[in-house]
C-alpha cells in the first residue's frame, strides 16, 4: 500500500476501493496530508478524473511543463530531495515550489 494511500485510510477511517485513486491537491507526491476536513491535501476520484485534473494542470506527458520529462532515472531522487528541502524550509510558497514541481526556470532566457 502506498504511504498517502495509508494515511488517507487511517485518518479518515474508509477504505477506498482498489478502483479509486487518490488525487493531490497540490501535485506534490512526498505529500502524504490526509484529513477529515477541508485541509485534506488528498482526495479520492476516479482514474479518469485524475487524468482529467493531470491535464488541466499541465502535468501530462505532451506538456511543456512535465518535469520528468527528459530527466534521467538518477536524477529524479535529487528533484524530489531538492523539492522536500524547499517544502521543509519554506513551506507551499508557491513561486519558489511551482518551479520545482514543473521543472522550469523562471530565470532563463526566452528563446524566440
Amino acid at each position: 500500500m502506498r504511504p498517502r494511500r495509508y494515511a488517507y485510510d487511517y485518518l479518515t477511517g474508509k477504505t477506498l476501493h482498489s478502483g479509486i485513486a487518490l488525487m493531490h491537491v497540490y501535485d506534490v507526491p512526498l505529500c502524504v496530508h490526509a484529513g477529515t476536513g477541508t485541509d485534506t491535501h488528498l482526495l479520492p476520484g476516479t482514474q479518469a478524473l485524475n487524468m482529467l485534473d493531470r491535464s488541466r494542470k499541465g502535468r501530462h506527458a505532451y506538456a511543456s511543463t512535465f518535469r520528468w520529462r527528459g530527466v534521467g532515472h538518477g536524477q529524479i531522487p535529487a528533484q524530489s530531495v531538492e523539492l522536500r528541502a524547499a517544502l521543509l524550509e519554506y513551506g507551499w510558497n508557491e513561486p519558489i515550489i511551482r518551479p520545482l514541481l514543473t521543472g522550469t526556470d523562471s530565470e532563463a532566457q526566452i528563446q524566440f
